[in-house]
């Protein structure tokens, strides 16, 4: 939906468009993939992921998420400005995984609060850092 409205009116807001489309994919990607290996640690008899059809659609989700990933990004990088698509996409897949990883798989159950903190401070530094790095016209060396 945001691809066809940014190429309606003449790729306007392309880089916005096309890199919250490559975060979208990517993170189902991203969510899938974690899915799909799960279950692997899980499953005992390889055999029966071809007979149960929800592997089927893990595959096909988690194909869907990668392989449009990359096409979706790189058309945002020609029609749009790559100092947009490139942050955008590097702080969108980081909050999904972590969110999907969070709210589907539970990784952070068992961690104390402290660690929970941390790594909510952590995730912040890093999002800002990219939000700082995108706006600066100048690489400094320090």
């Amino acid at each position: 939906m945001l691809i066809s409205y940014s190429i309606k009116n003449n790729y306007k807001f392309a880089g916005q468009a096309f890199g919250i489309s490559a975060v979208i994919l990517g993170g189902i990607g991203s969510i899938y993939s974690k899915a799909f290996m799960s279950g692997f640690i899980e499953l005992s008899n390889i055999k029966s992921l071809l007979i149960e059809y929800h592997w089927w659609i893990y595959i096909i989700l988690l194909a869907i998420g990668n392989i449009g990933l990359a096409p979706v990004q790189q058309v945002g990088f020609q029609k749009g400005k790559a100092i947009v698509v490139s942050p955008l996409t590097m702080i969108g897949m980081l909050i999904i995984s972590i969110i999907g990883g969070v709210v589907i798989f539970e990784e952070w159950n068992l961690l104390s609060f402290q660690i929970i903190f941390l790594k909510i401070i952590a995730i912040m530094i890093l999002t800002v850092g990219i939000i700082i790095l995108s706006f600066s016209k100048s690489i400094l060396i320090l």
